[in-house]
């Protein structure tokens, strides 16, 4: 419980930080943080609230109401925090879709499992110039060619220029070209490994292995105690194991849409 509730810890903070550095919103209310952007992206929602069981469903309408105003889509990452129980029963009775149960997963950076080979021609190492990403494709979100990635891009860079830098972009470079990227996000002396990516025409060939080890030791060298994160079904079985990592939970993420907001309020007016 402790250790999923690390990186639930990280999530919530990074999602802040996110939408802060995103001119997006952060309401901090007595039961939730709702964090949103101006455009649609994954951090606009809720991580781990903690509704009282007596108006659950009351506050979860309140806070699908708030997003409709602002016109965003809305995400609840459950976790270990989440009040009542029985949240997920809840949501999906309201009518949200669950997106995934992804694992969360922990690795003990001082027994962090190193020396895997390394592949020829690639350079590991964190984002120096971001305008890379608007001559070569960004190997998650492509071309930075539309003004909602100038967007996102312009919070990571106002992330990579807080000081103490808690925000580290970290890309796997061929040829002076991005072949993968990933992220690591600095919290109460834990790291959270975000958004871990390789172009499909460079996968097996060790670049998303060597990605992972130099971010994991990157925040190892910086003192961090866990690097955590949220893994997919086939990374938690036989990825991140080899360098130490745990599962630690499984916690589902929740999802309601735009269009399913605006089919909501068209029955409502009916």
């Amino acid at each position: 419980m402790k250790l999923a509730k690390a990186y639930e810890s990280n999530l919530r903070a990074y999602t802040i930080a996110l939408a802060e550095a995103g001119d997006g919103l952060v309401q901090q209310l007595k039961d939730a943080v709702l964090t949103t952007l101006p455009y649609t992206y994954w951090i606009n929602g809720v991580v781990s609230p903690r509704l009282s069981q007596a108006c659950a469903l009351e506050r979860v309408n309140e806070i699908l109401a708030a997003f409709r105003e602002l016109g965003r889509e809305v995400w609840f990452t459950l976790g270990p925090s989440t009040k009542p129980a029985n949240l997920a029963k809840i949501l999906k009775k309201r009518g949200l879709w669950n997106f995934h149960n992804r694992p969360f997963m922990a690795c003990d950076l001082s027994k962090l499992v190193t020396g895997f080979p390394q592949p020829a021609g690639v350079s590991i190492h964190p984002v120096e110039d971001y305008d890379i990403f608007y001559k070569h494709p960004h190997p998650l979100l492509g071309l930075v060619t539309t003004p909602r990635r100038r967007r996102i891009f312009d919070a990571y860079k106002r992330l990579a220029q807080k000081q103490p830098t808690e925000h580290w972009m970290f890309i796997a470079e061929k040829h002076g070209k991005p072949v993968g990227t990933g992220i690591v996000y600095f919290s109460q002396g834990n790291a959270g490994i975000y958004d871990v990516q390789v172009l499909n025409e460079f996968q097996g060939q060790g670049i998303g292995t060597a990605l992972l080890e130099g971010m994991c030791a990157f925040a190892r060298d910086r003192e961090a105690r866990l690097a955590v994160l949220a893994a997919s079904e086939r990374g938690a079985a036989s990825f991140y194991p080899r360098f130490g990592f745990e599962k630690v939970g499984r916690y589902p993420t929740y999802y309601y849409s735009i269009k399913k907001q605006k089919q909501d309020a068209v029955e409502s007016d009916s």
